[in-house]
């Protein structure tokens, strides 16, 4: 197996190939875990304020998309100000 890197070439066994890429996407995984982040939204439905956990593709130009606990409807809801409990 041969790892290209820039204009250099690197031969390694095809286990150190394995390896290599194996951490490649742990790292890509924990990068993805790190951007998920807890966000307080409020319904524009019924008002209710709850939590969500959100990554960076789930947001919308003015909101979350997401599922109210209270009235059940998936639309934007918009994010609260206030982000303590």
């Amino acid at each position: 197996m041969t790892i290209n890197w820039g204009t250099s070439h690197f031969r390694i066994s095809w286990w150190a190939g394995l390896i290599f890429y194996a951490l490649i996407l742990g790292l890509g995984i924990f990068i993805a875990f790190k951007c998920i982040k807890e966000k307080w939204v409020v319904c524009d439905k019924c008002g209710t304020r709850f939590k969500v956990k959100t990554l960076l593709s789930n947001n919308s130009n003015n909101g979350v998309i997401a599922k109210c606990p209270h009235c059940g409807e998936r639309h934007e809801c918009t994010v609260s100000y206030d982000q303590t409990e």
